[in-house]
């Protein structure tokens, strides 16, 4: 996968794209709408696969998918030691889009984000750089922010999740989040068998309890920090956009997708509610060909201009910051380095402290994963209830499966 060094940001931002090669200058040469792809927080670019191989979508646009600061292959240096988690909010996650997008001279583009972190993220993107977006594509809905229930079920599978020391324990953990995330209802996953298998062992391979860089502890700082646009921040984008609302999600029901769509004051929205979809349904199976198809119809009736060719520059990313100056009352703000996107950020001090008293601390138990080097799981999540799931003989015993009783299949 390629990659965007953010120096001055400590960040590497990997991406992948249906552009032939990767080779940007196809944006140039056989101009077509630019879609950048946000994917919902503690997944990756690589669950954005069922728009990145739909051969309608493919047909007609191009697609980028970025990995988050601290998800799928990108990397943040020096994150709990440079202090950049008690600056990690979505206002910085829309500058690092920025500057990801002033790096690679990208022409304005479209965007699709899903789930809330992301959606936040590209609603401040538009915000503080209006010229670079075309138009919006949201896959969520803000949610009640005093919804105590929603928050304790996320902080006690994050708690359970770090400090695991056993296989059930993590699968424990797991539940919990794919419960949050693709459950219409206590009883019905949205997920098939495969697919169920394929998110726990993402999650096993990609979220190591104890790592002190993984992606739960920025997902959980994020999620803490984050602060939907007021109403009079929300009536500055005038971009056209599509709302798309599951109308069996847990969290948000479609009277608050209507109540946001009012909220853009200044936007013509077009609202879809998709019959039957949890939370998160864009990056499953069942409902990602609903998804692009509205995608695909959305975008597709929007003029293309393809001399609109214009990148953000340094002019464009100072405005930025000024803006954030004047909304919090602190011109010292604007005279701030532009080109790093923890300069963007709006997380209060008390918030910070909060972090780094007692987010951190518990997000960076000593948990012990229970995997196989290099990164695969000792077994399918399905297999669970199965007491004679093996491990490969030529692997030979490992010391972390010590709380697990394991016996060896030679079937």
């Amino acid at each position: 996968m390629p990659y965007v060094d953010l120096r001055h940001s400590e960040v590497q931002l990997y991406w992948t794209s249906n552009i032939p090669g990767d080779d940007l200058n196809c944006l140039h040469t056989h101009p077509k709408p630019l879609i950048i792809l946000l994917h919902p927080v503690l997944l990756s670019s690589e669950w954005r696969k069922h728009q990145l191989e739909d051969p309608n979508l493919n047909r007609a646009f191009y697609m980028i998918a970025i990995d988050g600061p601290t998800s799928g292959r990108s990397k943040c240096k020096n994150y709990l030691a440079h202090e950049h988690a008690l600056k990690h909010d979505t206002w910085a996650e829309a500058a690092m889009l920025a500057l990801f997008s002033q790096s690679l001279s990208l022409p304005p583009f479209h965007i699709l984000a899903e789930q809330v972190v992301a959606c936040d993220v590209a609603n401040k993107f538009a915000i503080l750089f209006p010229q670079q977006c075309l138009s919006l594509t949201l896959l969520a809905v803000f949610p009640p922010v005093d919804d105590p229930g929603f928050h304790q079920s996320y902080q006690e599978a994050s708690l359970t999740w770090a400090g695991a020391q056993d296989l059930e324990t993590l699968e424990e953990a797991q539940s919990g989040f794919a419960w949050l995330y693709f459950f219409t209802d206590r009883e019905y996953n949205s997920l098939d068998e495969d697919e169920m298998d394929r998110f726990m062992e993402y999650f096993r391979t990609r979220h190591g309890p104890g790592d002190p860089s993984n992606g739960l502890l920025s997902a959980g700082i994020t999620a803490g920090c984050r602060q939907p646009p007021s109403p009079e921040q929300l009536a500055l984008i005038r971009q056209p956009i599509l709302l798309m609302q599951g109308a069996n999600s847990l969290i948000s029901m479609m009277s608050a997708a209507e109540e946001q769509a009012a909220l853009y004051a200044s936007a013509k929205v077009q609202l879809e509610p998709i019959p039957g979809a949890p939370l998160i349904f864009g990056v499953t199976k069942r409902w990602a060909p609903t998804v692009n198809q509205n995608i695909a119809s959305f975008i597709t009736s929007q003029v293309f201009d393809p001399a609109n060719f214009c990148s953000i520059d340094e002019a464009a990313l100072r405005n930025a910051l000024k803006q954030i100056a004047e909304s919090e009352y602190q011109p010292s703000i604007a005279k701030r380095d532009p080109m790093s996107m923890w300069n963007y950020s709006r997380v209060a001090a008390g918030t910070a402290e909060h972090i780094r008293a007692r987010l951190i601390p518990a997000l960076t138990l000593e948990g012990k994963p229970p995997m196989i080097p290099p990164g695969h799981c000792i077994r399918k999540y399905s297999e669970r209830h199965d007491e004679k799931w093996s491990t490969p003989h030529i692997l030979g015993p490992c010391p972390l499966y010590s709380t697990v009783s394991m016996t060896t299949s030679h079937a």
